[in-house]
């Protein structure tokens, strides 16, 4: 129990500072479509914050362990996508964004 709260309090610490850094759509986006990224990365949540609270309860309180299995599988899923999901946007950039405007420096 101890382990969980210790990560939760990690997990809170990284996203407390991931306010100072550039957002991902900020860096990845071409000049000239900044509004379109930034609108679709808006609509994402947006439907996460609308879709989010069905998919929950539907699969946690809703179903067996199964349906936790599902949920578990759908953020694996969606965490091991986004690393290659960014290193094909930096490379198919015309002019790829600076390894200090991404965040690292």
């Amino acid at each position: 129990m101890r382990a969980a709260g210790v990560l939760l309090l990690v997990a809170c610490c990284a996203y407390a500072l991931s306010v100072f850094g550039p957002a991902p759509v900020a860096v990845l986006a071409p000049p000239d479509r900044q509004g379109q990224y930034q609108g679709c990365y808006g609509t994402g949540a947006a439907v996460a914050r609308m879709v989010g609270p069905l998919l929950l309860t539907t699969l946690v309180l809703g179903s067996t362990a199964l349906g936790r299995l599902a949920l578990g599988a759908l953020f694996a899923s969606a965490a091991l996508a986004t690393t290659p999901a960014a290193r094909w946007a930096m490379r198919t950039r015309a002019d790829p964004p600076s390894r200090v405007a991404a965040g690292r420096s």
